[in-house]
């Protein structure tokens, strides 16, 4: 895992320096990866980008003695992307977690399902305070540091549904 974090960097920068990517906002800098420890999201716009992926992650895998698991590795394929075209031997999903966030091929299904586990864990937790014994000052802390966090957090990348508002 050290050897792993240590060579990380070159493999976004090499990534980058090779991909399309995406950019969430018309004036921010292009995503091309989304890194957490030791899952790596690429993100893949064309299918002549499989190629350049392959080569990169080969010379990375052969630095750090590393190995891309095909059994737990996912594709979501977008747009007018088909899932005909091979992506090292990794299975196409209709619906991946990056990040907490549920992604599927249209952004409202994806704030759906989002919101809807969101919901479910913010109703838990809320639950779980008001049998606690805490006075009213903690209560609101914990409301705000905890519970709102989370809702904000998930604010930041896809608008609640209509139906949550």
């Amino acid at each position: 895992m050290l050897l792993f974090s240590t060579c990380i960097n070159p493999l976004l920068i090499d990534l980058d320096r090779k991909l399309q990517g995406i950019k969430v906002r018309r004036n921010s800098n292009k995503t091309t990866a989304i890194e957490y420890a030791d899952d790596i999201t690429i993100i893949v716009r064309h299918p002549d980008e499989i190629d350049d992926i392959r080569e990169i992650l080969q010379y990375y895998m052969k630095a750090t003695d590393s190995h891309i698991n095909a059994n737990i590795s996912r594709a979501l394929a977008l747009g007018s992307w088909t899932k005909s075209v091979p992506i090292m031997n990794i299975k196409y999903n209709d619906n991946i977690k990056i990040l907490g966030f549920h992604m599927t091929t249209n952004s409202k299904t994806s704030a759906k399902i989002s919101w809807a586990a969101l919901t479910t864990k913010i109703r838990a937790q809320a639950q779980d305070i008001y049998h606690r014994p805490l006075n009213l000052e903690s209560r609101i802390r914990y409301v705000n540091e905890l519970i709102l966090a989370t809702a904000w957090y998930t604010i930041q990348i896809l608008p609640p549904p209509l139906h949550i508002v």
